[in-house]
């Protein structure tokens, strides 16, 4: 435990700490220290978000690597209003975040939020995103068991970038409120093409047209589609277009000569 004991108070050991990384501690159970930065790696007796004591609502930034047993994040709320950036990346055991019966975080500062390679989350619960009204980065990649996840972006008004890479199971009908994105600039998605191209034309790209904010858009994984969806010529903000896997397509449609701002 990083901090003391003196009389009957707990106190911080480093009440000045503000950048703490923890690698390689296999017996770790909880997160105890109080500071700004928190990075966790290969911990691999950490198996959830446990009671962090002194302090807790300090950490501005949490970023969790490669902990193999880590299962769960319910308790997102330990870190109160101070939480900005959280980010998981290889934890492989992980099912699910911010999920807890019918309680779910208040990540009211919550700005940046990126999971990546975790094979065995399969729910991110869309609760965990009402109260996230200042989220500007959301990122969700190489995630191939995630089946519950869904996002109203009139929930994120703050929401400038968006990725949704390779979670082939996820349904395009789960994202939707794009006409209420009015601040989003970069949006990067295969997923949920991957697996179905007739689902394409359930995604909500009525809505993308009204994104006027738009700046870059990146499209991956319709590898037998024979067209490009149509919405995509009154995208006229667009300066960035990428189109990646689109096998099918033999010849790019005239509109594309409409997107003046290329």
């Amino acid at each position: 435990q990083v901090r003391s004991t003196v009389g009957e108070a707990e106190a911080d050991v480093f009440p000045m700490l503000r950048n703490f990384r923890i690698q390689r501690c296999p017996q770790l159970t909880a997160l105890p220290c109080s500071c700004k930065r928190l990075y966790v790696e290969n911990c691999d007796n950490l198996t959830s978000i446990k009671k962090m004591g002194y302090g807790a609502a300090s950490v501005e930034d949490l970023w969790i690597d490669s902990c193999d047993n880590l299962r769960e994040l319910p308790d997102l709320d330990l870190f109160g209003s101070s939480l900005r950036r959280l980010t998981i990346e290889r934890c492989p055991r992980l099912i699910s975040l911010g999920v807890n019966g019918q309680k779910c975080p208040l990540l009211l500062c919550l700005e940046e939020l990126r999971i990546d390679e975790c094979e065995g989350l399969t729910t991110i619960s869309d609760k965990m995103f009402e109260s996230c009204r200042s989220l500007r980065s959301l990122s969700v990649e190489c995630c191939p068991n995630l089946v519950s996840f869904s996002l109203n972006l009139q929930e994120t008004p703050s929401l400038e970038e968006f990725g949704l890479v390779d979670c082939p199971k996820l349904i395009p009908h789960s994202f939707k409120g794009f006409a209420f994105a009015t601040s989003l600039r970069k949006l990067s998605i295969n997923s949920p093409f991957s697996s179905d191209d007739s689902s394409v034309d359930d995604f909500d790209w009525s809505g993308l047209r009204s994104a006027s904010t738009l700046r870059e858009l990146r499209l991956r994984g319709l590898p037998h589609t024979e067209s490009l969806p149509h919405q995509l010529q009154y995208l006229a903000t667009l300066t960035s277009l990428r189109l990646e896997n689109f096998g099918g397509i033999e010849v790019l449609p005239d509109w594309i000569g409409n997107l003046v701002s290329l």
